[in-house]
């Protein structure tokens, strides 16, 4: 992104061809806010079509897309994505959104007043 991003928001993926789907609603959401945002998908290892899959939203600039292939584990990925964000702020989630997309206002209300949020 050419402006300062404000936000990189991590997904870890090992073999989620089936819930990439998900990252429509990601970019859906995230879109309403006023700041510069990205997704960074850590691709895994995957051994199905996951990085494949990802090429379907290739041109959206937001998207980073880091690819391995061997599997080193969750916390391997989040690590590598983690090093290679840009915002100011951090965030990882899972591509099945099983925290909400809406639990970010409460992550919102909270940035700069702790080091950590969880």
């Amino acid at each position: 992104m050419s402006h300062e991003c404000f936000l990189s928001i991590i997904i870890p993926v090992f073999n989620e061809e089936r819930r990439l789907y998900h990252l429509d609603e990601v970019f859906a959401f995230f879109s309403k806010f006023p700041f510069a945002w990205e997704v960074i998908v850590v691709n895994d290892g995957s051994s199905d079509r996951t990085l494949e899959g990802l090429r379907r939203w290739a041109d959206r600039p937001e998207l980073r897309i880091i690819s391995y292939d061997q599997n080193r584990g969750k916390g391997y990925a989040i690590k590598q994505g983690m090093m290679q964000a840009q915002g100011k702020y951090r965030l990882f989630m899972d591509i099945d959104l099983s925290t909400p997309l809406e639990e970010f206002y409460q992550f919102y209300q909270r940035l700069g007043s702790s080091d950590i949020i969880i």
